[in-house]
């Protein structure tokens, strides 16, 4: 695809993405079928591009790792994975549907009485926790994190 053909469609892409309100949201610029021009590889990466970006080959899986790396980094700043113990309370079942809302729970029991959660947690929710509940952090690992 040509260049400036390629620019405009990627920018028409943000546009939309603006519109729909995700301008907040963290853009990787994927540019697949490299082994197709494995041999112009060179002159692509001189060419005007969007950034962050990354070339990949989905079919014969080359650069997937630094695919999903580059992923995991975007993200990163957006949402950190802890472990929580909450208790059933009436706070306890207020922060669990806002983490529903706001985040991911990766994995959660019911043990005495309190919700051991793993969870994808953003950022505003970390504050809250730091600030109203540091007791809920259940591992040193977590809380080196937050």
């Amino acid at each position: 695809m040509k260049s400036k053909l390629r620019l405009k469609q990627a920018q028409t892409v943000l546009q939309v993405l603006d519109e729909l309100g995700f301008s907040n949201k963290p853009v990787l610029h994927i540019y697949n079928k490299l082994d197709l021009f494995e041999r112009q590889k060179a002159v692509f990466l001189t060419r005007e591009k969007l950034f962050p970006s990354i070339l990949i080959s989905a079919h014969k899986k080359i650069n997937m790792d630094q695919l999903y790396k580059k992923i995991e980094e975007l993200l990163s700043a957006f949402v950190q994975i802890v472990s929580l113990h909450i208790p059933m309370t009436q706070v306890g079942y207020s922060f669990r549907a806002s983490l529903l809302k706001q985040g991911t729970i990766l994995n959660e029991k019911v043990v005495d009485e309190t919700m051991q959660l793993e969870a994808s947690i953003p950022p505003n929710l970390i504050q809250y926790i730091k600030k109203n509940h540091k007791e809920w952090i259940s591992d040193k690992k977590s809380e080196e994190r937050i």
